[in-house]
Parts: C-alpha cells; sequence; structure tokens
C-alpha cells in the first residue's frame, strides 16, 4: 500500500552548505567550566568551496520518443550486473559521451608546506607519551624568542554536548614534556615573548589507556573460548560503485588483485546517508514502511528518531562493546556529519574512542584551509587524513584486542563527481598501512560507500541517476576465518551478483559476533530478518526490491523510461504538489522520466514519475507517485541536485 503524504516525511538534500546554509551554530557562548578550564563553542568556518559549483555545461537535449528505456536492455544476462525476473540491473559504462564533459584532473594537495613542529612520540622502554617540538623544524617557523604551552581538549556532556569543548588552562613546556596517560587530545600554541602574537599552533590525538576500559579487555581475553573476529569499517561518502573504478582506479585495482569480495547489486535503502548508516549500524530502515505504513511504538524506529539525541539507538557497537570489544567511531566534517546534520547527535560518547570532539575544537582553533576543491584542510592535515590516521592509532594502540571502528571521510568526495581522484593514491597507501598493522590477519573489513554523487551538472543525466542507488562495496575476511569457514567465501562469491542492501549488513556484523562465539550478546541470534539477511549465506536468487526492503524510487532493478510524455493536466497537478509542498516557484519542468512497476508485486493503478525540475537558481529532482485507484497524487522525495547560476570552479 502506499504512503499518504503525511506518511512519508518531507526528504532534504544533504549538499554541504554555501549553497543552503541551514545548519545552525551556538555562536559566541563562553563561560567557565571549572576553574582551570573554559569552555567553548564550535564555530565552523563558512568559506566551504561549495558556495561555488563546477561545471555549468547544459547536457544536449536528450528528447526521445515514448517509450525508451535507458540504458538499452536486451532479452539476455550479457550486459547485466544482476538478471532474474525480479531484478535486472545493467552493467553501466564507466565512460560516455555524457560522462566526458565532467572529467577534470585534480590533485592531492598539501595543507602546509613544512612539517608540524611538535608532534607525540613514545618512549621505548615506557611507553609514555611525549609531546616534542621538532629542534630542526624550530628555526623555520620561529625568528625570536618564543613560549609554548599545551591544553587539554575535553568533550562536554548535555544538550549542547556534540558542538561544544573545554580547554584546561594552557601548561608552558620547552623541547618536550611527558603527557599525562589519561589525556585523549590536546591544543598546542606558541606565541612570541615580546607581543604575545600567535604564531603557532596545533592539535594532537592520543588514545589514552584506561583502567575500566583494560580491565574489561583483559577480563573477556581471560575467559575466551575462540578467536575473536575484529571489525573495521571504512566508509567514504557519495561514491557509486562505478565512480570508485572511474575515479579511483588503483585503490579498485588494489581490492580486486587482494582479493576483497564485491557485491555489485549493493542498493541504498534510503536518500542520503543517515539512513543507509543507521540501516547498517542498528537494522533500521527508516523510509520503507512496508504495508501499513506507521512505525508501531515498539519498533526500534522509536528509539532512532532523528529530532532526539542517539543515546538509545541500538547500534551495533554495543553489542561489540558487551561482548568485550573496544570501540571507536570517527567522523570528519563535524558539522555534516551523519547523525549531526540538522540532527542533534549523541549527549554522551557512544564509542569507547570518539573523535568528534577533537575535529570540533580543531576547526574551531586552526587555521581551515582549501588548497582546491579536494582538499578540507584544518591545520597540517586535511580532514579525511585525521580520521583514518585516528584509525591507524587506534588499531596500533589495541593491535591485542578485539576490536570494532568505524571510520568514515566525507569532505573529499561528497560534493563533486570527480574529486575523489585526489585522493586514490592517499587512500590506497591507507589499506597498505592497515595491512601492514596486522588488520587483515585479523579483521573483516568493510569498504563501502552509502550512495552515489547526490549534487552536481553530471546528477542531471540518466546514467547518474541509476548509479546514485549503488554505492560501492568490498569485504575482506582474513585467509585463517576463508579456512575454517570455507561456505563464508562460497556465499559472498554467489551474491556478488545479487541484491543486497545496508540491512543485509547489519545481519552480516551480527553473524561476526556469532562467529565469535558471542551471540549471548545479541538481542536475536538469527541473522535473519523480514527483508535482511547475512551476506555469508546466499541471497535469494530471485529477490525483489520490496523483498529487499527497498522504496520504488531508490531501487536500482527498475527500468527507467526516459522523456515520457505527461498530460498537461497531470504536469500541471504535479507542479502544484512541489510548490506547495516545497514552498519554490517551478520556473520549468525540463525532464519527466517514468520508473515501471512490477504489476505483480506493486500497487495496481499507480505510476511513479521522476521528475527535473528548476526554478531561478537551482534543479530539483522529485518523485512523484500518481495513484488512480484512489486518485492521489504522493510527493515521496523531493531535493537539490544542482546550482543553475553558482560560478564554476
Amino acid at each position: 500500500m502506499s504512503r499518504t503524504k503525511q506518511d512519508s516525511p518531507r526528504r532534504h538534500q544533504e549538499v554541504f552548505p554555501g549553497l543552503l546554509l541551514s545548519f545552525v551554530l551556538i555562536i559566541g557562548v563562553q563561560g567557565k567550566g571549572t576553574a582551570e578550564t573554559t569552555v567553548f563553542s564550535s564555530a565552523y568556518p563558512t568559506d566551504d568551496p561549495s558556495e561555488s559549483t563546477e561545471g555549468l555545461t547544459e547536457l544536449p537535449d536528450t528528447t526521445t520518443e515514448f517509450p525508451v528505456l535507458w540504458p538499452p536492455y536486451s532479452e539476455s544476462a550479457d550486459g547485466y550486473i544482476i538478471y532474474s525476473d525480479k531484478c535486472k540491473i545493467p552493467e553501466l559504462p564507466i565512460l560516455t559521451q555524457e560522462i566526458q564533459p565532467f572529467l577534470k584532473n585534480i590533485s592531492r594537495l598539501p595543507c602546509f608546506p613544512m612539517p608540524p613542529l611538535t608532534r607525540i612520540i613514545r618512549h621505548k622502554s615506557t611507553g609514555k607519551r611525549i609531546l616534542y617540538i621538532d629542534r630542526i623544524m624550530e628555526p623555520k617557523y620561529f625568528t625570536c624568542p618564543t613560549d609554548c604551552c599545551y591544553s587539554e581538549i575535553r568533550k562536554m556532556s548535555g544538550l549542547h554536548a556534540e558542538e561544544t569543548f573545554a580547554l584546561t588552562r594552557c601548561k608552558h613546556f620547552e623541547k618536550a614534556t611527558i603527557i599525562d596517560p589519561k589525556i585523549e587530545f590536546l591544543y598546542v600554541k606558541c606565541n612570541k615573548q615580546n607581543n604575545r602574537k600567535l604564531v603557532y599552533s596545533n592539535v594532537h590525538f592520543l588514545l589514552p589507556e584506561r583502567k575500566r576500559l583494560r580491565k574489561n579487555l583483559d577480563r573477556v581475553k581471560g575467559d575466551e573460548k575462540q578467536k575473536r573476529i575484529s571489525v573495521l569499517v571504512l566508509g567514504i561518502d557519495s561514491i557509486s560503485r562505478i565512480n570508485f573504478y572511474r575515479m579511483m582506479p588503483q585503490t579498485a585495482k588494489y581490492v580486486n588483485e587482494m582479493g576483497w569480495f564485491e557485491l555489485y547489486g549493493y542498493n541504498k535503502v534510503g536518500i542520503n546517508t543517515f539512513p543507509n548508516v543507521l540501516a547498517m549500524l542498528a537494522g533500521i530502515s527508516i523510509e520503507y514502511k512496508g504495508d501499513n505504513g506507521t512505525i508501531k511504538p515498539d519498533d526500534p524506529e522509536t528509539k532512532c528518531d532523528p529530532h532526539d539525541f542517539f543515546d538509545s539507538c541500538p547500534f551495533i557497537w554495543k553489542n561489540f562493546r558487551k561482548a568485550g570489544y573496544v570501540t571507536a567511531y570517527g567522523e570528519d566534517k563535524p558539522e555534516y556529519s551523519t547523525f549531526n546534520y540538522e540532527k542533534k547527535g549523541f549527549q554522551h560518547s557512544p564509542t569507547d574512542y570518539y573523535l568528534r570532539p577533537f575535529l570540533v575544537a580543531a576547526k574551531s582553533l586552526l587555521k581551515v584551509r582549501h588548497p582546491n576543491i579536494a582538499m578540507h584542510c584544518v591545520g597540517f592535515m586535511n580532514e579525511a587524513e585525521l580520521v583514518y590516521d585516528y584509525g591507524l592509532e587506534f588499531i596500533e594502540h589495541h593491535r591485542d584486542d578485539p576490536y570494532f571502528g568505524i571510520f568514515w571521510v566525507n569532505s573529499f568526495s561528497h560534493n563533486y563527481f570527480h574529486t575523489p581522484q585526489a585522493m586514490d593514491t592517499k587512500i590506497l597507501d591507507y589499506l597498505q598501512q592497515f595491512g601492514q598493522k596486522g588488520v587483515f590477519n585479523k579483521s573483516i573489513v568493510l569498504f563501502l560507500s552509502d550512495h552515489g554523487i547526490r549534487f552536481g551538472p553530471y546528477r542531471r543525466s540518466n546514467q547518474a541517476y541509476i548509479e546514485e542507488r549503488l554505492p560501492f562495496f568490498f569485504i575482506w575476511l582474513p585467509p585463517w576465518l576463508k579456512a575454517q569457514h570455507p561456505e563464508l567465501e562460497d556465499a559472498l562469491t554467489i551474491n556478488k551478483h545479487r541484491l543486497a542492501t545496508p540491512l543485509d549488513v547489519h545481519q552480516t556484523l551480527k553473524h561476526i559476533m556469532i562467529l565469535s562465539g558471542e551471540s549471548e550478546h545479541l538481542d536475536s541470534a538469527t541473522v535473519e530478518d523480514e527483508g535482511s539477511q547475512t551476506l555469508f549465506k546466499p541471497l535469494p536468487p530471485n529477490r525483489s526490491c520490496r523483498d529487499a526492503r527497498i522504496p520504488d524510487f531508490y531501487c536500482a532493478c527498475r527500468d527507467l523510461i526516459v522523456s515520457v510524455e505527461v498530460p498537461t493536466e497531470d504536469l500541471e497537478t504535479f507542479v502544484q504538489l512541489i510548490q506547495k509542498s516545497e514552498k519554490i516557484q517551478v520556473e520549468a519542468v525540463t525532464k519527466v522520466n517514468q520508473i515501471t512497476l512490477d504489476s505483480e508485486t506493486d500497487d495496481e493503478g499507480a505510476e511513479l514519475y521522476i521528475l527535473t525540475v528548476k526554478d531561478k537558481k537551482y534543479d530539483y529532482e522529485a518523485a512523484i507517485r500518481k495513484e488512480y485507484s484512489t486518485n492521489r497524487t504522493v510527493l515521496e522525495y523531493f531535493y537539490l541536485i544542482s546550482c543553475l547560476t553558482c560560478k564554476s570552479e
């Protein structure tokens, strides 16, 4: 049954501001915490490069006579990544004439011309952490006497915990100083002695040894009866499977040559990052309501209310923590991160190690630079590198412990179609570094995205519409696990060409706990639920989007009929609905496509249209369901896809 407009919440774009600056900041609030602590609120810079949008060349007119399927389909399985009665997904071309205008070269540029003056080192014999001034670099930074000091960066708690941080009183040091083992984040600054002018500042993260955490890890280690499998999740936002091969060929070559398992038919279940990551981490689909279109009060969704804090949400990392794993979560772009963009985030740290307080402080205390549109530099490093460096430090610090870590990056991939190429060799380097630290011998690693590019001139194309629904997904199994459980490898090989979702990934994470002998720490020891199952068993060969709980308008299995003719009366109804619901003045309807619905499983007497409309500044995409049996017209989603007036980069 289709949802009414009241049942279908409006879905908005997650484009980084500059184009639409809607993030509310707590600015100018300063006060005293403890006697030696000053509390700050985050004041993120607004010079985001997305204020300018590249590639303003209009696409050529592709209007054709109705009906035309895009891309051209055949009657055989050749040219398809999935081919069944209920799902046919074509293998999209990496390069076409339509894509050519958007292919631009962009490189990774340094954030600062010199290495940082300060760094953290560990004493070889004692393991103590030392804040150290590089005396070789010192003359390059200072030409007159200076004073240096450091403060601890502390996470706050309460209603504004995610946007505030505290600094302790700055402690003077010279050359080097031993850091208190309880300190997690540091801010260092150096001032000229004569006029106190700031001449150097930087931040450092340290993973402290927590006695309670170590006691729990050692207790569990003593009870170990079988080998626990660690889990590492490495995410890169907004990269489709095809664009991964297109823009990150070196990384793609590496994971294929190393023997990672790929899912060709990995289909998103929600409009943007939040619903897809929530489905993976909590097993909740907030955009697919089934037949009744409502959420029951006792459903898990009520614990993950996007309008409330997420502390009570049943994230899988809670289960791993109960089982004696150490947990970590790091994500860049704190102003737009998964659980904070137009949301409250967490009142308390959701994992044992949580990077957000560090990045919030760093972006308030250090200079933010954009050497180009791919590089979002905070001090000496770009944000993505800070996140993956944090992941490496976490792995190093807990190399002998079972761990669950998720490290997600947005900064270089979210806004632009071509910018991931700038980080191709660096991401390859990170994967190799994780390997050197033994990750691939003890861990199952997920390397994935949440959806394809959702914004920009390329997004107007028909291929981009399908690409957006199919993010890349790879999974690594350690060799010893494949030897013990060859059925896992067999299943992943089969599932390469079957329809999969983030909900299946959640069941797989549960399955990992079962393989580790930790089923008692799960709410349910089953690895199947309505519409989802573990990837370590063969997925149904004839699975439909509705079987997998994928909303019709995100389903890549559907045929896309391009440039359809719609009666003028219907088109006027669609425009009026958009204008009334979204408070915009539609200047023109530039494209009308139609998604075919399966007569055996879909609502009878319904049609689903995908419209591209524009006002004076922007292009928007709208999904509209017209139900003839009830005489209703429903706006399923509406969001910004490109800017018409922004200057080209």
